[in-house]
Formats: C-alpha cells, sequence, structure tokens
C-alpha cells in the first residue's frame, strides 16, 4: 500500500511538472515538431534627430529601448516571441518560428515587457499607459505584417510612432490686445488626454481602444497630479505685449477619436485633446486675474468644420499664437482657435502646416 502511495505522489507531481513546463513556455519557440523557420528581420523606423535640452526624449523615431516580436499562426495561436535589447551587426533581428501560411507578425518598440502574452487575442487586448512613456524607453512604435514564412525568411517591417506631438512655437499678445496691464505667460499643458492606447493597429481604419472605460488625464481642466509629459513648466514671461514667448516646447499624447468640438462644461464626458494656456494678468493697484486659452487641436477646413480626430505618428505645430484680448476663467470654456489640414505620410512624422490662430 505504501509503494502504491508513494508511485501515485509521483505520477502526480509528473503531471505538475508537466503542467508547469507548458505555462513556462519556450520565449522563442514551441516544441511542436513543426518545421522550423530562422526569420530575419528589417524593421524600419521613422528616425529623427530632434532635440530639446528639457525634453522627455532625445531624439523622436529611434530604437532606445527593446524591440519585441510576436509571430502568431493564422488562427491567433501562439508561435514564437523574441525580445531584443540590440540589433545585429548588420542592424537585423532573428527569431526562430515554425514554417508556415499566413503568420500574424507584430513588432513592438520602445514599450514595456509583454512576454506574457502567449496569443493573439491576448496581445489585441494589451493596452500602453502614457505616463509609461519615459525619455529611457523612448516613443513607442508598432507595427504590423501578414505573411507566409518559408525555411530562411528575410522580412521587412514598417513601425509607426504610437503618439502624436503638439509643438507650439511661440505665443504673444498681438496689435489688438488693448487691455491695459501686463499680460504674462505662467503654464503650458494638455487637456483631455487619453491614458491608455490600444498597440495593435493592423490597420489604418482598426481602432481597439475602449474608449468608454480608460484612463484620461487633464480631464476639463490641469490637474496638478498629472505627470510632466502632459505639461511643462513656464517662467513667468515679461509682458506678452511687448516681448513674445519663443521657447519651443512640445507634447506627446495618444489619438483621441473624439471631435466633439462643442463639449465644455458640466460634467465630464470624453472630448477633443486641447492646449491649455495659461496666462497672468496684472493692472496697477489689483491683483492679478488668471486668463486661460484652451485650443483644441483637432484639424478644421475652411469652413470649421473638423476633419479628422488627433491621430497617432503625426506632428501638430502651432507656429505663432496671438492673443487678442482676455480670455476665459476657465480651462473648458474654448476661445477661438485656428487649426490645420493635414496629409498623411506612411511612417514619418506627418508635418501639420504651421497655423497663426488669434484668440
Amino acid at each position: 500500500m505504501k509503494d502504491k502511495l508513494i508511485i501515485c505522489s509521483l505520477a502526480a507531481l509528473a503531471v505538475l511538472a508537466g503542467c508547469t513546463k507548458n505555462e513556462a513556455r519556450d520565449p522563442e519557440v514551441p516544441d511542436n515538431g513543426a518545421p522550423k523557420a530562422s526569420v530575419t528581420f528589417s524593421i524600419d523606423t521613422p528616425e529623427s534627430a530632434l532635440t530639446r535640452a528639457s525634453a522627455e526624449f532625445e531624439a523622436d523615431g529611434v530604437i532606445k529601448g527593446s524591440v519585441q516580436i510576436f509571430v502568431f499562426n493564422s488562427n491567433g495561436t501562439w508561435d514564437a516571441y523574441k525580445s531584443f535589447s540590440s540589433a545585429d551587426s548588420n542592424g537585423k533581428y532573428t527569431l526562430e518560428c515554425t514554417v508556415g501560411e499566413e503568420k500574424h507578425i507584430h513588432v513592438i518598440v520602445n514599450a514595456p515587457s509583454l512576454s506574457s502574452v502567449n496569443s493573439e487575442d491576448k496581445l489585441v487586448k494589451k493596452t500602453l499607459n502614457l505616463n509609461s512613456v519615459t525619455a529611457t524607453s523612448g516613443i513607442p512604435m508598432y507595427g504590423y505584417l501578414s505573411t507566409d514564412v518559408a525555411a530562411s525568411s528575410n522580412l521587412n517591417v514598417q513601425v509607426k510612432r504610437m503618439v502624436a506631438k503638439v509643438v507650439v512655437k511661440k505665443i504673444l499678445a498681438g496689435s489688438d490686445f488693448s487691455a491695459d496691464g501686463v499680460l504674462t505667460l505662467t503654464d503650458l499643458y494638455m487637456l483631455n488626454v487619453p491614458g491608455e492606447f490600444n498597440y495593435v493597429k493592423r490597420t489604418d481604419d482598426e481602432d481597439l481602444t475602449n474608449w468608454e472605460s480608460i484612463k484620461w488625464y487633464n480631464k476639463m481642466a490641469y490637474d496638478d497630479g498629472t505627470f510632466d509629459a502632459v505639461h511643462t513648466d513656464v517662467v513667468s514671461t515679461p509682458n506678452l505685449k511687448k516681448s513674445p514667448y519663443t521657447t519651443t516646447n512640445w507634447f506627446y499624447v495618444f489619438p483621441n477619436k473624439y471631435t466633439n468640438d462643442d463639449a465644455q462644461g458640466g460634467t465630464w464626458s470624453p472630448r477633443p485633446t486641447r492646449l491649455g494656456i495659461k496666462t497672468s494678468f496684472k493692472t496697477n493697484g489689483k491683483p492679478p486675474v488668471t486668463y486661460y486659452y484652451p485650443i483644441t487641436i483637432n484639424p478644421k477646413d475652411a469652413d470649421g468644420n473638423i476633419t479628422a480626430p488627433i491621430e497617432a505618428n503625426k506632428v501638430y505645430t502651432f507656429e505663432t499664437i496671438t492673443i487678442n484680448h482676455l480670455g476665459s476663467t476657465s480651462d473648458d470654456t474654448q476661445v477661438t482657435a485656428a487649426n490645420a489640414s493635414f496629409t498623411v505620410s506612411v511612417a514619418d512624422w506627418v508635418e501639420m502646416p504651421a497655423v497663426n490662430p488669434t484668440l
């Protein structure tokens, strides 16, 4: 009887060991007996050398963190995964997967580890948090390819940035600013910023983000607890009526599908991303008054109709913002702003025509 118990115990341990081995899968290729393929990847990145001394990023489209490559079968089952800290001497990335038709290949650059993902269904549900985008990891990028894999394959995957870029170059008080006093710039930040965005975007039209449940930053007003990526400390400027603010600032934000430009006030509801400009106006003998100039980022046509929501891999530039009157007393009450039309490029920042809104 004792021997029987020992045999049963050993069998149970063997079963448990087998389960553990299956759960802790080989990080590169499953041992299913299928023919193996050695796949070499070339990754096209939207490289840029734009820099700013206090920027969160030193470059806009280079590989600074890891490169993660997933290979799934056509039915979404896991085939291979590998995370690379760097390319080989030829600038390539090589992994093993099984030979087969219509492999789904996902490439994720400069992002937190996703090594626990073991099916395509799990990957498409994964979201990137905006607060995880740091100077060390670089701007996150994503690329997708559906292709057959032969015994020896060389594949090219193009990755695009997962964020949009908003640039502010100059702010001044225009000649029509008639109020008697000193106007200074005190803060720049982004409003209504989505805090999460799904990695996977296999086509230009695909949108897997669950917009009803994601986190948002600076909802309707600036939150002092918001991380620096959507806020820039501004040293109070001289009188904007005499000297413009000319320090270039930029922000990286996730795409935002909402185009309800009239959304303001009331209780929170998802609404377009806006640039927040905070000023202080001081007249003789009176305490300073704070005025805001929230500007919706969504580009508009000549008739003022929004043509598209803010999108990833595009840059929205405000060349000169001209203030011609006292603004709003709330971050969420819009003032007049002009936006721009745009064109789309495949992988690089889409340079929006510079705009010069008069407020």
